[in-house]
């Protein structure tokens, strides 16, 4: 990002597209918006698009020319991507500290759910009296960073959200009554469960130093472990599209090294009974390595 006439090193905490723009969660620079079809900003400038907020920028989600950021120390920041600037915020440390180790956020409406240090918290974004909190949900654990993961899910007329939480393994939450949050079930996790990654009948979490793991969810409201799979280093984040699944890992060898393994989920016996196996990336290698400075904050929120 820059900082007057100079450019600032980042370090790129999660990146979402939305239409031909990539916004990049920029840690304390911000929020950076990009044209993915070439041009540099937002607005086809030659200069690069970055919106300060008040905290560290670790997630982002757009809703009709606004972005909602979880913003770390900061809580849930509102950015106008109009006027390229903060226009509200709610719950950082400033106020009360309802939304502190603010990490990753779901965006439903005018509805954010927020994985905060302590668990979840629901905050609506009324147009007439402004950000509220709409409800919350605590596991107990206070350690800062310890939720680190929320994903919003609709069974039938019920709306889950699947917690991943660090020192707790992943939560499963019937928020259908923001007020009155129900703990459903709870997945144990040994190293810690840092992403959760959900498509059709199964769910696909990070497990650090334990790889990857694979739930059944035919019961969305009391998913089923098929068990641990080992991965290469320390799983930091995982995707799911289809069938497959797509593992960011870091070595953890001194060097700062990591890179990107291609899982395939593959039906045994009766579906969805899943176990993954390597995929070649590149002419038969088995996962693409990348050089450099990756984030590793969650093992040192771990660690503070």
């Amino acid at each position: 990002c820059l900082d007057g006439a100079s450019a600032v090193p980042f370090v790129a905490r999660d990146i979402v597209k939305n239409g031909s723009n990539l916004f990049v969660s920029a840690g304390a620079c911000g929020v950076l918006v990009f044209d993915a079809n070439g041009a540099t900003s937002i607005d086809n400038n030659t200069v690069p698009i970055a919106i300060d907020t008040d905290g560290e920028a670790f997630d982002t989600q757009t809703v009709s020319g606004l972005a909602y950021v979880a913003d770390f120390d900061g809580g849930l920041a509102v950015l106008d991507l109009i006027a390229e600037m903060q226009v509200d915020d709610f719950g950082g440390v400033g106020a009360g500290g309802s939304v502190t180790a603010a990490v990753d956020i779901e965006v439903d409406g005018p509805r954010s759910f927020v994985a905060t240090g302590p668990g979840l918290r629901i905050i609506d974004d009324d147009p007439t009296t402004g950000l509220g909190l709409a409800g919350m949900y605590d596991s107990g654990n206070e350690a800062t960073g310890a939720s680190q993961d929320a994903q919003l899910v609709r069974d039938g007329t019920r709306d889950l959200v699947y917690l991943a939480r660090m020192l707790d393994g992943v939560d499963v939450l019937d928020v259908t009554d923001p007020s009155a949050i129900l703990l459903l079930d709870n997945i144990p996790s040994v190293a810690g469960s840092y992403e959760v990654a959900i498509s059709g009948a199964r769910a696909v979490t990070a497990e650090g130093t334990d790889g990857i793991g694979v739930l059944d969810l035919s019961d969305l409201s009391s998913p089923v472990s098929l068990g641990l799979f080992a991965n290469e280093g320390f799983t930091e984040d995982v995707e799911v599209d289809d069938q497959f699944a797509f593992v960011a890992f870091d070595t953890d060898n001194g060097a700062d090294q990591g890179g990107l393994r291609i899982v395939q989920l593959e039906r045994v016996g009766v579906d969805p009974l899943l176990v993954p196996e390597p995929r070649s990336l590149l002419l038969g290698l088995a996962a693409l390595t990348t050089t450099g400075v990756i984030g590793a904050w969650r093992r040192r929120r771990k660690n503070d």
